[in-house]
């Protein structure tokens, strides 16, 4: 969970930059995103800050909370075990509050089949606020991400360098949490990684390899 996050953040500090807005928008290392009515709040796994509007928020600099919508430009919540908090609770409370862009990121393929399909896969949800309603939109194999916020993201190629990227975080998530080898190889020459080789075929990749050893790991649990 945390490697996955850690290399997305690398990735959209990258976009950031190249949009421009280096300096202006920034990812905190800690943050708490707190409801209007709530007690508590949440801790996101991402959120992009618009520091040109933080002023505005009395508890940042004391305690790092966020309370006005118009700060957060994209929050960002890694699904895992108790994936009805990203799906249910947290896409509400997003959605009341205000805030424009949340994705969910469902690379295990943890959340119900009514929203990531039957047999499940991994799904990246954007959730994009519209008359103050989200609007989801489920991204899945080698479909394009689409980001309103980050339109960088909006490629077309399916062996894009973010697919690719992509891939490669599934690959390191999985491997750490569901402690199964995944067959990987490199797009310049056949690689190793766990002991297992493929050998190369095509630039395509996304979420095609990772599905299929999910499907193979439900179906045969002890194959390699």
């Amino acid at each position: 969970h945390s490697n996955l996050t850690g290399s997305l953040i690398e990735q959209l500090l990258i976009i950031i930059r190249q949009m421009g807005f280096g300096g202006i928008w920034t990812i905190p290392r800690e943050s708490i995103v707190k409801p209007k009515y709530e007690k508590s709040g949440y801790e996101p796994d991402i959120i992009v800050l618009n520091k040109k509007v933080l002023g505005a928020e009395p508890r940042w600099e004391s305690e790092s909370i966020i309370q006005n919508p118009n700060s957060v430009k994209l929050i960002v919540e890694v699904v895992s075990s108790n994936w009805r908090d990203d799906y249910y609770n947290k896409l509400r409370d997003y959605e009341e509050m205000g805030i424009e862009e949340y994705w969910i990121l469902d690379y295990a393929a943890l959340g119900a089949r009514k929203f990531i399909g039957n047999p499940k896969q991994p799904t990246i949800f954007v959730c994009n606020l519209v008359d103050g309603e989200y609007q989801m939109t489920p991204f899945t194999g080698d479909m394009t991400v689409v980001s309103p916020t980050f339109p960088e993201f909006n490629l077309s190629a399916p062996h894009s360098r973010f697919l690719i990227w992509l891939d490669d975080l599934i690959f390191n998530y999985l491997s750490d949490v569901a402690k199964f080898p995944v067959p990987y190889h490199t797009h310049d020459q056949p690689g190793k990684r766990n002991g297992s080789k493929m050998q190369y075929k095509s630039h395509t990749r996304g979420f095609g390899s990772v599905r299929q050893q999910l499907k193979i790991h439900n179906e045969h649990p002890g194959h390699p």
